[in-house]
């Protein structure tokens, strides 16, 4: 999580980073198991008596395990419609109910043992690989509870940019983010490139010379992102105190990010 990491550094601004749980390293059987029949967990829980609202959604990822380590799904999925956090649980639980009867695994009594649903408010989002979900689900262990996670300022602010800030659209404000984002990334890439990182496997490597290439891209780092980053508002005709309340607007409300090169 680097870039965000570097924004929140050089805008002086805190954001929680999401951790994105990959599985690595087994095998995975991409044909999804049949499902058998089911009935809905949702009618068991405290909202199950009330109307809540209950945004749709599109699955853009899935991966299935079956293996001896872990059997198991990971999803993700875009919501539309009315997204609240309550009808958020209510989905995930729904989804999850739906996961838990697959039945068909050939390890584990045929149960999964690992389940995460990811939750995206956009598909760029999700593009992002920067872990820019709204609303999500875990179960690791089959006798483990499930823990349900929202992020609720970036629920609350999904219809909340629309107004005009600095004289600048949303769409104005979310383009400057985005290119605030290139110029950290280009900015990185060439310091990098001007004081690569000794390689660790290599009898020649000391740690003296490490700390010195590391000291020496961060400060060639530095310098490339201010000068990019004043480029950028020299571009939008905006100060830099403007372009650093567009960057915690952008944190805050979770905008997505652009793909990582």
């Amino acid at each position: 999580m680097e870039r965000l990491n570097c924004i929140v550094t050089m805008t002086i601004i805190v954001a929680v980073v999401a951790i994105h749980l990959s599985a690595c390293g087994d095998s995975q059987n991409n044909d999804p198991p049949q499902s058998a029949n089911y009935s809905s967990q949702a009618q068991r829980l405290p909202w199950a008596q009330h109307e809540v609202p209950l945004p749709t959604y599109s699955v853009i990822d899935r991966n299935y395990y079956d293996t001896p380590a872990k059997t198991g799904m990971q999803l993700s999925a875009v919501v539309r419609g009315a997204i609240t956090e309550d009808g958020l649980k209510r989905l995930l639980h729904n989804m999850y109910s739906e996961m838990e009867a697959t039945r068909n695994f050939s390890f584990h009594g045929g149960k999964s043992t690992l389940v995460f649903i990811y939750l995206y408010s956009s598909r760029e989002h999700f593009d992002s690989g920067m872990g820019q979900w709204i609303a999500r689900l875990s179960k690791v262990g089959a006798n483990s509870q499930i823990d349900i996670e929202l992020k609720a300022e970036a629920i609350s602010g999904l219809n909340a940019e629309a107004e005009v800030r600095h004289g600048l659209s949303a769409s104005i404000r979310k383009e400057i983010f985005k290119a605030t984002v290139v110029a950290e990334d280009r900015a990185r890439a060439e310091a990098e490139q001007m004081h690569p990182l000794p390689d660790l496997s290599k009898p020649s490597y000391s740690p003296e010379v490490m700390q010195s290439q590391f000291m020496k891209q961060a400060d060639a780092f530095h310098a490339l992102h201010e000068k990019y980053k004043s480029e950028v508002a020299e571009k939008y005709d905006i100060s830099e105190e403007q372009l650093r309340d567009i960057l915690i607007e952008a944190i805050k409300n979770n905008w997505p990010m652009p793909a990582h090169p």
